[in-house]
């Protein structure tokens, strides 16, 4: 009969730590915007790094910007990248979907637009990012525009309330079968 119950509250707790687990990782877990002390910020929502500077590099055609993204080595990272229209549309909600978030986050970020990833139609064309008005819009490939890099962060670790939770009902367990014997 004991060990039944044991067995039970161990059942629970990796339940209960599971549920903890995934909402903090996946449901309402807030976007942050932290700046790591590198040069680069990272957004704990999507677990991408960007730059803090996003007047690196200047205005320059698709080309130059995409190969600028691929050579860069920053902050103990070679894997930078244009992002996609998407994450840009991402991060400018994550900093209050307004420039004045955007400025607050990251330093020398332009009322103009910004080269992305992402192809449009024709192929001559690629996705830009107004980091002003938040718009996007498709432009010819030799058009002198900015760019941003961004990179993949680190894996999602669990944060200290699902530790401290899976931690207790160890200890519980740990503590029901000392008292057993």
């Amino acid at each position: 009969m004991f060990k039944r119950k044991t067995w039970a509250a161990a059942a629970a707790v990796t339940a209960v730590t599971a549920v903890t687990a995934m909402t903090a990782v996946c449901g309402n877990a807030q976007a942050s915007l932290v700046e790591l002390g590198d040069g680069t910020v990272e957004d704990t929502s999507t677990q991408l790094v960007w730059l803090l500077d996003w007047n690196v590099n200047g205005q320059h055609d698709w080309v130059t910007q995409m190969a600028w993204a691929a050579n860069l080595s920053f902050a103990g990272s070679s894997d930078w990248v244009l992002p996609g229209i998407a994450q840009l549309q991402a991060l400018r909600t994550a900093a209050g979907g307004n420039l004045a978030g955007l400025q607050a986050h990251f330093t020398n970020v332009q009322t103009f637009y910004y080269w992305t990833s992402t192809d449009a139609s024709p192929p001559i064309y690629v996705w830009g990012f107004d980091a002003g008005n938040g718009l996007d819009g498709a432009g010819p490939r030799t058009s002198a525009l900015f760019a941003v890099a961004v990179r993949a962060g680190v894996s999602a670790v669990p944060e200290p309330k699902t530790w401290a939770l899976a931690l207790a009902g160890l200890a519980a367990i740990a503590l029901g079968r000392r008292r057993r014997r």
